[in-house]
């Protein structure tokens, strides 16, 4: 175990940096506090250090910890502004240096909120000594705190276009997340770097697409004005999320059936062309690489179940259709779905016996105290006659199911396995248990690090496609996943 004093002064040297930046940056006003001087400040200090002499003996981590919080509550009882100040900073680096991962942050916080420092820059300089060293080792609990709380500051950095910054405090999210030993943690971790990566080998193309658009004149070539719309729009979609202002500038790019995808939807457009839209979005979205294939393929389902608002008969089919096909070439753990695409073709005596269909959840299946095969557990509900009875399946019906497990490792790596099998009638008191794929094909995969997160169904009826669920992943993933806010 290092010696407290260099864990303190290596934790106090990476915050100190933050501290000088901050204070170059912030601005005083609304209650905020000029940072006291430094004679206040270790004037201060001393009087700190005498009064609590015999805690700040106490070098372990257990009397970090204690001290820290003691200092904690001084912070909002002491007089003056350097007492706070060194009350805050004193208990934020002791909880630094203990792994204290919640009170670190906590004072951190409260220092940006009280004083005129970058209290971003603060939270950075408090999760890079958390992880990169100066403090003892993190709990795994403390660890996965750690990792979310970097996920937040990279979601603040890249809604503020530092995405340089994006990528480095999601580098110290996803070794914080590595210390926590959560694979699924891991995963969405490293997914989240790899999206900044991504966001920045984008940017410069954006920045410079935005400094030809300002300086644009009448005499630019109305080329260039719509290439540089063309790439200011894709990264504002696929990478900010804003779809406003990044579907006015397709509108006025380079790619014609994007063009008039983005005039429809900014047009308000509903049922058949919404649909037609939908359809350029996944097309465009199957020649993406990385994050930006999820973002528009999640677009393309949005607009997909919209547009089926708005259309009946064999043009409501045909758009469910296309929303499984979505779903089916997709990563599963997007949204709940729940598609019978085949009304028409089965009719109603051959799929109407069931209600609904809802994809319980993943768990082993044992043999002799062995895990053998992955299960799902499929709740389902029958459509219920008159007279409260749940009508039998009609005879002959052949109920089958494919079943895809999507698996990740803690690198992000994905595997896709898939079973096929049929159903057999149960009782309608108890759950349908699919057989997936062996215990053993899910270690294979990735060196035998990889877990089971999510599942795809798809339901059959004489080999006929008349519903699917997706379990959702219980991985945040990335905020790019889901709607903003």
């Amino acid at each position: 175990m290092r010696r407290w004093a260099a864990c303190l002064f290596a934790v106090v040297g990476v915050l100190g940096v933050a501290l000088a930046a901050g204070e170059a940056r912030a601005q005083v006003g609304d209650g905020v506090r000029p940072v006291p001087a430094e004679s206040d400040v270790a004037e201060a200090r001393r009087g700190l250090r005498e009064r609590f002499a015999r805690d700040f003996g106490d070098v372990t981590p257990a009397g970090k910890r204690r001290l820290g919080a003691l200092l904690w509550r001084e912070g909002g009882r002491a007089t003056g502004d350097a007492g706070v100040w060194v009350a805050l900073s004193e208990a934020r680096d002791l909880a630094v240096g203990a792994g204290d991962v919640e009170l670190a942050f906590l004072a951190a916080g409260e220092l940006g909120r009280k004083f005129a420092v970058d209290g971003e820059a603060m939270r950075v300089a408090v999760l890079q000594g958390l992880v990169g060293g100066g403090g003892v080792k993190m709990s795994p609990q403390q660890a996965g705190v750690a990792a979310k709380a970097g996920r937040g500051i990279v979601e603040t950095k890249l809604a503020g276009d530092d995405f340089e910054g994006a990528v480095r405090v999601a580098g110290l999210a996803e070794q914080a997340a590595r210390q926590a030993g959560d694979i699924s943690l891991g995963a969405e971790m490293a997914l989240l770097t790899e999206f900044c990566r991504d966001v920045l080998r984008r940017a410069g193309g954006y920045r410079a697409a935005l400094k030809t658009l300002a300086e644009a004149g009448d005499e630019t070539p109305a080329g260039q004005v719509a290439g540089a719309n063309q790439a200011a729009g894709e990264f504002l979609v696929l990478v900010k999320q804003e779809w406003g202002r990044g579907l006015v500038m397709l509108s006025r790019g380079t790619d014609k059936a994007l063009r008039e995808a983005a005039a429809a939807e900014l047009g308000n457009a509903r049922g058949a062309e919404l649909m037609s839209a939908a359809g350029v979005w996944e097309g465009w979205a199957r020649k993406q690489q990385g994050p930006g294939r999820r973002v528009a393929m999640r677009h393309a389902l949005g607009l997909y179940a919209e547009a089926a608002k708005g259309l009946e008969g064999s043009d409501l089919e045909n758009c469910l259709a296309a929303a499984a096909r979505v779903v089916n070439g997709w990563a599963p753990g997007t949204e709940l779905v729940d598609v019978r695409s085949a009304r028409t073709a089965l009719g109603e005596e051959r799929w109407g016996w069931w209600e609904s269909l809802g994809v319980g959840g993943i768990e082993p299946r044992e043999d002799g105290g062995e895990l053998v095969n992955s299960q799902v557990l499929v709740e389902w509900k029958p459509r219920l006659t008159e007279a409260e009875e749940a009508p039998p399946a009609p005879e002959g019906t052949k109920l089958t199911y494919v079943l895809r497990l999507w698996c990740i490792d803690e690198r992000g790596q994905e595997t896709v396995l898939e079973e096929e099998g049929r159903i057999s009638w149960r009782s309608v008191d108890r759950p349908w248990r699919l057989t997936g794929p062996k215990v053993s094909a899910v270690k294979r995969a990735s060196g035998g690090k990889a877990v089971a997160v999510g599942a795809w169904v798809e339901f059959r009826v004489d080999g006929v496609a008349v519903g699917q669920r997706v379990w959702k992943v219980p991985v945040r993933k990335a905020w790019w996943w889901g709607p903003r806010g």
